[in-house]
């Protein structure tokens, strides 16, 4: 027997819980929610809610440089990527921001333009 958690309880559990309330951020925890439903519908494994153990899997840095002060071996986004997955947080320029949606509006679309990371979430390797 499982349980379905939706965002909303995904998110309310990290930030009611006095110990992991601040193991990532509210934008993190959007993206984290959805690579974690991309790999189950990859997988096609329904996984068990384990926040605990997500927060032993998953370290949410505000940028590369961060992680660089940390890790030790990595030297460039691209080495790490190879290494383990990387969740990159984008800023969003939308004020209705929901999960499902992070899609970013580059200021000039037109000049293709990439848009700037705001932090990334890093799985344990």
């Amino acid at each position: 027997m499982k349980e379905s958690i939706d965002f909303y309880r995904f998110r309310d559990w990290f930030r009611n819980s006095e110990t992991y309330n601040k193991n990532f951020t509210n934008k993190g925890l959007i993206y984290l929610y959805d690579y974690l439903m991309e790999l189950e519908a990859d997988c096609g494994i329904e996984e068990e809610f384990d926040p605990i153990g997500i927060c032993c899997e998953f370290t949410e840095y505000e940028n590369f440089e961060e992680f660089k002060k940390e890790n030790v071996g990595i030297d460039t986004l691209e080495e790490l990527e190879e290494n383990t997955a990387v969740i990159i947080i984008n800023k969003c320029t939308r004020p209705n921001y929901t999960p499902n949606s992070h899609v970013y509006i580059p200021p000039s679309e037109e000049e293709g333009e990439e848009p700037a990371p705001n932090g990334l979430i890093i799985q344990a390797y």
